[in-house]
């Protein structure tokens, strides 16, 4: 006999996928903003859109196994990301501008190391998605 009972919220598995959706739409709202093409800053908005659907993601993480590998896939690259992003992206910095002496400021700002890591959660996520 099977069940016809619908799933609960944190085991319903489309969910996560919403949620992944949103994210995207929201981290591309936030570069957008950040790059100053509007005449206004939608960057609160999509901050709040993307704590949201991460949020959703993070309750949902466990819905079945599937979501559990596009998790897991996600946030090993995620991490990858950041730390590869915070030890070598002041050394090649340095060296850049030591090479050709156009010390002009941070080219690799430190706190766009959320934004890669974000960047590359949903990367892995959406292609490990599409490989099935």
């Amino acid at each position: 006999m099977t069940s016809t009972a619908k799933p609960r919220f944190r085991d319903n598995p489309q969910v996560h996928l919403r949620g992944a959706l949103i994210a995207i739409v929201s981290l591309a709202a936030l570069l957008i903003g950040k790059s100053g093409v509007l005449p206004f800053d939608i960057s609160a908005f999509a901050v709040v859109g993307l704590m949201t659907s991460l949020a959703l993601m993070f309750i949902t993480r466990k819905a079945d196994e599937y979501v559990a590998a596009l998790w897991s896939a996600g946030t090993s690259a995620a991490f990858v990301v950041a730390v590869v992003w915070l030890l070598f992206a002041p050394v090649t910095e340095g060296f850049i501008d030591g090479l050709f002496a156009i010390e002009g400021g941070m080219d690799f700002p430190v706190d766009f190391v959320s934004v890669a890591a974000l960047t590359a959660f949903l990367i892995a996520f959406y292609w490990r998605r599409l490989r099935g």
